[in-house]
């Protein structure tokens, strides 16, 4: 198991002739990995993960002349993955080495922004809905050695869904 937590933040502020200008910059992350290994026999071995994943970002800046609001503004993103991992390695001969395996992560992007004005001007907001998303792939790879020569041919199969849309594409490589 093994994690990150980190926050970092920007302030500045401004107050001149009876006006305060004010705005913050913040952002931040928390991941989470959680990993198993596993040897099945001489020849094969496995990995599992899952992983978390969390991204903030918040902008604001505000201006007040003689106590009064005159400006607000506001955005704030978010982003969530859940994914799974899974690889094995399987060596059929000293000269041969096949890896193949699968993997998925759900994006979940909560993106929003806010801005409010005061006096003549009615208030103003708006905020997306969240965005769901899956990217997945499956893939085989080959390691032939010939004497000197090294063969490595290969597939991947990546898939994308988002907003009931979904695209595929096929990824052969040979080298």
């Amino acid at each position: 198991v093994s994690g990150y937590f980190g926050r970092d933040k920007f302030y500045f502020s401004d107050k001149s002739n009876n006006q305060i200008f004010k705005t913050s910059f913040g952002w931040g992350n928390q991941t989470l990995t959680t990993r198993w290994n596993h040897q099945f026999n001489k020849k094969t071995f496995a990995n599992t993960s899952l992983i978390y994943s969390h991204y903030d970002l918040d902008i604001s800046l505000n201006s007040k002349q003689g106590g009064t609001v005159e400006f607000q503004l506001g955005y704030k993103s978010l982003i969530d993955d859940y994914g799974l991992k899974f690889d094995v390695d399987w060596l059929p001969k000293n000269n041969h080495k096949v890896r193949y395996g699968f993997s998925s992560i759900s994006h979940q992007f909560s993106p929003s922004a806010t801005v409010v004005k005061l006096g003549p001007n009615q208030p103003v907001s708006k905020k997306a809905e969240v965005i769901h998303t899956l990217e997945s792939g499956i893939y085989i790879e080959d390691q032939i050695k010939y004497g000197r020569f090294n063969l490595y041919p290969g597939f991947r199969l990546s898939h994308y869904y988002v907003e009931g849309k979904q695209w595929f594409n096929p990824e052969p490589w040979l080298s």
